[in-house]
């Protein structure tokens, strides 16, 4: 189950990148900034509900037990200010992302 989770967080990780860098210089999501790149809730749930091998919530309550994602205590989304305005959104650390997908480079070598 893990390589299964590992293999979709990033997998979806690439595809919010590479939407993100079409979109460059607008405040749309998925954005990246100070290093997390920051999405809609309802836009992750729908990913991720793309493979039925488990709950789209229970995914996220994964990546966040993980450390994949930051959030509020007892929640899966961050109030993150946006034009002056807070939204709750799922955060994904950039750094933790590139770090397993290092390691998921690594291991393929292998």
């Amino acid at each position: 189950m893990l390589n299964l989770l590992v293999k979709e967080y990033l997998a979806i990780c690439e595809y919010l990148l590479e939407l993100e860098k079409r979109r460059q210089e607008t405040e749309e999501l998925p954005l990246v900034r100070k290093g997390q790149l920051l999405v809609d809730k309802d836009m992750l749930t729908m990913l991720l509900d793309k493979n039925k091998y488990e709950t789209a919530t229970n995914k996220l309550k994964y990546w966040k037990d993980l450390a994949w994602i930051d959030a509020e205590e007892k929640r899966l989304t961050k109030r993150i200010c946006i034009n002056n305005r807070y939204r709750p959104l799922i955060v994904i650390n950039m750094q933790r992302y590139e770090c397993i997908r290092d390691l998921s480079i690594e291991l393929k070598k292998l």
